[in-house]
């Protein structure tokens, strides 16, 4: 998978946008507040149709403008697959070889995984960076799980909804209702993530044991105790969960007991790193997430994904920084935005007052 080119147009600081960037690393080079990571969300927007800076997209229009557009020329088993993101007041379309798509549709179809300052808050940042993390970031490789999510969220929406106006008052057959639809569809988000963990977890733990020879281990944690449980029996055991906390959720009006409450656990050598890990151990640990993301994109796909690595790569020393780059350049489009340093690449770019331009050799 890689970008042949990108434009946009009324984007963040970019009244036009065009580059045609190269096959392998991609330098975007400039001062700070000149535009570099807009055009990283710029490229992760045209290929998961969201930013991932802000849920209102009326943030990404050009200051003053309420319409803009999004284009991007891919390649994707060797076939050209294009993109069109309109941005209006109305709201956004996505256009997907011509045929109007939905985000997780294109994000199944256009691979990126991105790595920003902001990724370190997954071992010690709240566990709703975590389960959004499996959500977003490994969800869209199992059929069913965003659909799934998306039923199990508008259920818990509906039973809290409940569970606050009535509160102290059970709501009998209604409140049953939306009981069961979050049981049976919160079974399937929690086998769904434990079996992307199965695949996943491994991949996460090797590449980190290579790098520093400590021993990791990623522990989901549930609210529900599920074993070897099939899709009835993990429904049945969460409405059991449910049934033992009923009354405090009467009194407290929110569900107890849930996906929505789950974590993830990151433990080297028998420490959680939510409270001991180092500097050294977070980032890491969170370089090989990313590292694994690329090889499942691959494992699921046959393709490698573009990779997007805003400011986050001199947080590393001068080895691994290397040995991450010789690996990635070598078999994926990466784009790496450097601030205004001499840092070589396929192509070097350099962002100035919402402009971009390839530098000359």
């Amino acid at each position: 998978m890689r970008v042949i080119n990108i434009k946009a147009r009324n984007f963040r600081n970019y009244a036009d946008l065009e580059v045609k960037p190269g096959r392998g690393l991609n330098v975007i080079r400039g001062k700070n507040a000149q535009g570099k990571t807009n055009f990283i969300e710029c490229l992760f927007f045209a290929l998961r149709g969201y930013s991932f800076r802000t849920a209102r997209e009326s943030e990404v229009l050009h200051w003053g403008r309420d319409c803009g557009f999004i284009e991007a020329r891919l390649s994707r088993g060797g076939c050209e697959l294009p993109v069109r993101i309109n941005l209006a007041p109305e709201g956004k379309t996505i256009l997907l070889a011509g045929r109007p798509v939905g985000r997780t549709e294109l994000g199944r179809r256009a691979g990126v995984v991105l790595f920003t300052p902001d990724d370190l808050r997954l071992v010690k940042g709240p566990p709703r960076d975590r389960r959004r993390f499996l959500d977003l970031e490994l969800g869209c490789f199992l059929p069913g799980y965003l659909e799934d999510l998306k039923s199990y969220q508008r259920a818990l929406e509906q039973r809290n909804h409940l569970l606050r106006s009535r509160r102290g008052r059970d709501e009998g057959e209604t409140l049953d209702l939306w009981t069961e639809q979050l049981c049976w569809h919160g079974a399937g988000v929690l086998l769904g993530r434990l079996q992307m963990l199965r695949e996943f977890a491994p991949l996460v733990c090797r590449l980190f044991g290579a790098w520093g020879g400590e021993e990791l281990a990623i522990r989901y944690r549930s609210s529900v105790t599920l074993g070897n449980s099939d899709r009835e029996q993990a429904a049945g055991r969460l409405r059991e969960a449910l049934s033992a906390v009923r009354r405090e959720e009467l009194r407290l009006g929110r569900t107890q007991v849930g996906p929505h409450l789950d974590d993830l656990a990151f433990i080297v050598n028998g420490r959680e790193l939510r409270s001991f890990a180092s500097q050294g151990q977070q980032r890491s640990v969170v370089l090989a997430l990313k590292l694994a993301q690329v090889a499942l994109w691959k494992r699921y796909t046959g393709e490698v994904p573009v990779v997007l690595l805003d400011d986050v790569l001199f947080e590393f020393d001068r080895e691994r920084r290397v040995r991450v780059l010789e690996t990635l350049r070598a078999n994926a489009q990466v784009f790496l935005t450097v601030g205004d340093r001499v840092f070589a690449g396929d192509r070097v770019f350099w962002v100035e007052s919402g402009k971009i331009g390839e530098e000359s050799g």
